[in-house]
């Protein structure tokens, strides 16, 4: 038998080795690394930010234990306007200003309101603590994401029977049939 037949390994070329205890430890061990090394670090909350956070009447509980979960949180600031001028253009500039005062980074915007004086992002520690910084700053609350349910408000506000007048079916509340259409007889003039 030739040398060359010898040395051939056992298993085709296109296959994977056959995993011995040794290889399988140092997969592991790859793979564990890989994992942490991809996985976001959680950013500790330093104790003088949380002190200041926590003493602040500004900051809502939820929003300090995000950032000592996480490293960052999800918030709604809510903010001051300046009197006289247009509500929106006052909205506008102040929110501007504040989003200008942050550290680059710290803050990505979610939502800005029109007519509204909050804005809604993902906020991490720098961001809160130059918030606070700000007079102008009422609030920072966590922005719990949520939904609209109209399931009981459409009775109240009578919109089912709207709907039903303009030949749309009836809305039911909350398991309850709907009221019934009221019909009126139209009379066309003589």
């Amino acid at each position: 038998m030739p040398a060359q037949l010898e040395s051939t390994p056992s298993w085709p070329r296109t296959m994977a080795r056959p995993a011995t205890p040794a290889t399988r430890v140092a997969s592991l061990l790859a793979l564990t690394l890989v994992a942490t090394l991809a996985r976001p670090a959680a950013a500790a909350l330093a104790p003088a930010a949380r002190a200041r956070m926590v003493a602040s009447s500004r900051v809502g509980r939820e929003v300090v234990a995000g950032l000592e979960a996480a490293g960052s949180v999800r918030v709604m600031v809510s903010f001051a306007l300046p009197a006289g001028g247009r509500r929106a253009d006052a909205v506008a500039e102040a929110r501007a200003g504040i989003l200008a005062g942050l550290p680059a980074g710290s803050f990505t915007v979610r939502r800005v309101f029109r007519a509204v004086e909050a804005v809604a992002g993902d906020a991490s520690p720098a961001a809160i603590l130059a918030l606070l910084d700000r007079g102008d700053v009422v609030r920072i609350d966590v922005d719990a994401p949520g939904a609209a349910n109209l399931t009981q408000a459409l009775p109240i506000m009578h919109i089912t029977d709207v709907k039903a007048r303009a030949g749309r079916a009836a809305v039911p509340a909350a398991g309850r049939p709907g009221p019934a259409p009221r019909t009126t007889t139209a009379t066309a003039p003589t």
